[in-house]
């Protein structure tokens, strides 16, 4: 809410939502950007990004897709992956080779687990959430 006192509607709207839109960048100065957070104090705080839009998010989601997760699909785990909304439609978005629309139109019930189903290659087969009531299986 803070945000959308400060920016108004429409810049909140596109900010939020949109694949391609950004928000205002943080200033290195602003004491929320995270070359602040300890989490990251190993990293060049000329590498952390100011502000990130999906396709920012999807490219980082996809890197750690590849080099992290997949692998262990094929070693036949289970693994939670617990993100963001935006990192989770940023997944959906290539895991159910959703559009732009449709990813921007997707929404992620909040605390509603997920659960996919892949082949050793890494391709998901079918999803459904956790909770039977909201959605039957689907096929990817």
């Amino acid at each position: 809410m803070k945000l959308y006192n400060r920016r108004g509607n429409v810049r909140f709207g596109a900010g939020a939502g949109g694949y391609q839109d950004r928000t205002m960048p943080l200033a290195i100065t602003e004491p929320r950007h995270p070359a602040y957070d300890p989490l990251y104090a190993d990293i060049d705080a000329s590498r952390l990004p100011s502000v990130e839009n999906m396709v920012d998010t999807r490219i980082r989601v996809m890197e750690f897709w590849v080099q992290a997760i997949v692998p262990q699909i094929r070693q036949r785990k289970r693994l939670p992956i617990s993100a963001h909304g935006n990192t989770l439609r940023a997944l959906i978005m290539h895991l159910d080779g959703m559009t732009v629309t449709e990813v921007e139109d997707f929404e992620i019930p909040t605390a509603t687990p997920i659960i996919y189903h892949f082949n050793m290659e890494g391709h998901a087969l079918q999803w459904r959430y956790l909770e039977s009531n909201c959605r039957e299986e689907v096929s990817a």
